[in-house]
């Protein structure tokens, strides 16, 4: 089974933002990913708010880009981590109870001690 994740990209939408993603998560896709990495951490949180919104009104899963405030304001969900911030992540011994983890690999290597 397939699962297709958008990955949202301010740089690259053409029209309203808001509409491309709400359109995006009406779109029937699995998985919605704000990955707006420019953003401040305010800014951040208000939109993953919005999308995060979009996406329970469309059964679309909402996946934060790394874990923060946004992450902790939304109380829980999907969270994708790039595999350097998932070592820190995992290191500090962060409390993820009520989170679901992904982590972006780029080797086979990888791949197996994040899966560990």
């Amino acid at each position: 089974m397939f699962r297709i994740i958008a990955v949202s990209s301010r740089p690259l939408c053409r029209g309203d933002f808001l509409s491309q993603i709400e359109a995006v998560a009406a779109s029937g896709v699995w998985g919605l990913m704000l990955r707006e990495k420019n953003l401040a951490e305010e800014e951040y949180t208000a939109l993953a708010r919005q999308t995060a919104a979009f996406c329970a009104r469309y059964g679309t899963v909402f996946i934060v880009h790394r874990f923060s405030g946004a992450a902790r304001a939304l109380g829980g969900g999907w969270i994708q981590l790039p595999f350097p911030a998932f070592l820190r992540f995992r290191e500090a011994g962060a409390d993820i109870n009520g989170f679901t983890l992904g982590v972006s690999v780029h080797s086979a290597e990888e791949a197996r001690y994040a899966a560990s």
